[in-house]
């Protein structure tokens, strides 16, 4: 099955290293899709610092409460006229 779309998405947090950080597994799961034609980025809020991170081995940890990093950002309308 092939399904076709005329969006273009972008990430809207970039691609950090990862999401999810575990004793035996790291890895990027987690995104903010816009359409890139419609939308900019504004801002980002930055992953945290991996050493954070690290030093608990693995999330969730007392520092951070979910086993996932947020995603986060501002997105704006780009101009009418750029549509």
């Amino acid at each position: 099955m092939n399904f076709t779309h005329n969006f273009s998405f972008a990430s809207g947090c970039g691609l950090p290293a990862y999401t999810n950080f575990t004793n035996g597994f790291h890895g990027h799961l987690d995104y903010v899709y816009y359409d890139n034609g419609a939308f900019e980025v504004a801002q980002v809020v930055p992953p945290p610092d991996h050493r954070d991170v690290e030093f608990h081995t693995a999330i969730p940890s007392i520092v951070f409460p979910s086993d996932h990093i947020a995603q986060i950002c501002d997105l704006k309308w780009k101009s009418v006229s750029h549509l």
